[in-house]
């Protein structure tokens, strides 16, 4: 896959435009507010689960074996979680599967929770070693049914990302697996049909994300392949199945982890910012060219071991910022120029283990704010841009 233009040309443009734009406003954030979960947190997932509209959080705790639900007390601030009993959750996802507008939690594990789970992992002998899909049911004020349904998935399991893929009205799912990606259409009443497999090559996938990145109006899919420099493609069709692109996306010297999806520049494509896995590998980003391919590939410098990257307009000047958390030392907001570029990064907030990092506006006064897992606890900055 080619680029339009080459880096000579971008880093002209980038300290052209640096010296004739004003600078964007910069973004600041409260005082840190830290919440004990369990042990060894992972993923978060974020939602109204009280329909209060406040966003409430779900958060892993793998060695804990359960999810902690966190319900927003209405300005930001949270009370001690309810636990949910699951086996080994890896990721939660937060989404209204039953279409009856209350949220549901879908939960990977790296195990099946029971078992009397229903096998949906097509394409592999029952014998094979099994993931977990628990889906537990929302009853719409803040608490969910303890007894979740239970699913056996394709092994390798790690990522996932729930859309409508086939427009029916209900979330279906898309996970990682062994070789590449596994989709499973929601039929609602919590069943999910079997999963639909595509071999992406080069080993294992790390990461999936979902942006509609020709312009069709369908969901698309980009997977990372952690151990190469390479994502894949997966154009939607609107019917729930997906192409697989004929060439994989070059990023250039990373090993991807996270990817975090938005229009950076301005032209009414879907870019992307991928982070990598490694010391000082930093960020790229690749910006869209409207039809599943991308014209150029940016780096962005980060000194640390980055974990995870999340979009959104922190300042509210328009232009979408990108907030990294790193796994030795801070959070790191990059404030976007609107052509692509970043400023260079404002720290927020230091400390150890930092994995995983969510967006919302947590307290409604049109202001993004930022949580973020660490060690064993849920951690909540809100932003204070401009008072």
């Amino acid at each position: 896959m080619g680029f339009s233009f080459g880096m000579e040309a971008l880093e002209h443009r980038t300290l052209f435009a640096a010296a004739t734009a004003a600078p964007p406003p910069p973004v600041t954030f409260g005082a840190l507010q830290m919440y004990t979960s369990g042990e060894h947190v992972g993923h978060l997932a974020v939602g109204d689960f009280n329909g209060d509209g406040f966003a409430d959080v779900a958060l892993t705790n793998r060695d804990s074996n359960s999810i902690s639900v966190f319900i927003n007390a209405g300005n930001g601030t949270f009370a001690a979680p309810v636990k949910y009993k699951v086996f080994r959750p890896e990721n939660v996802i937060a989404a209204d599967f039953l279409g009856n507008g209350k949220i549901d939690l879908a939960v990977i594990g790296s195990a099946p929770n029971s078992d009397n789970a229903v096998n949906i992992s097509s394409g592999s002998s029952s014998n094979d070693q099994k993931d977990g899909l628990s889906l537990f049911i929302g009853n719409g004020d803040g608490t969910f049914n303890p007894t979740p349904i239970d699913y056996k998935i394709r092994r390798g399991t790690r990522s996932a990302v729930a859309g409508d893929f086939n427009h029916d009205g209900l979330p279906d799912l898309a996970v990682t697996g062994q070789f590449g990606l596994t989709t499973t259409q929601n039929a609602g009443n919590g069943v999910f049909a079997p999963q639909v497999i595509y071999r992406t090559g080069d080993g294992n996938a790390s990461y999936v994300t979902k942006a509609d990145l020709n312009n069709d109006g369908n969901p698309d899919l980009i997977l990372a392949k952690g151990s190469t420099s390479k994502l894949r493609i997966l154009l939607g069709d609107g019917s729930g199945t997906f192409t697989l692109t004929p060439k994989p996306v070059l990023i250039g010297g990373i090993n991807p982890i996270s990817i975090t999806t938005g229009d950076f520049n301005g032209d009414g494509n879907q870019d992307l910012v991928v982070a990598g896995n490694g010391f000082r590998q930093g960020m790229r980003t690749l910006l869209g060219s409207g039809d599943g391919t991308f014209s150029a590939r940016i780096p962005t410098k980060f000194t640390g071991f980055l974990q995870s990257v999340a979009a959104g307009d922190f300042n509210n000047d328009g232009k979408p910022d990108v907030v990294a958390v790193d796994f030795t030392s801070s959070l790191q907001v990059f404030v976007g120029n609107g052509d692509g570029t970043f400023q260079t990064p404002e720290r927020q907030h230091g400390g150890t283990q930092g994995f995983v990092v969510g967006v919302a506006d947590l307290n409604n006064d049109g202001k993004l704010d930022l949580l973020f897992s660490r060690h064993n606890s849920l951690e909540v900055l809100l932003n204070t841009t401009g008072t």
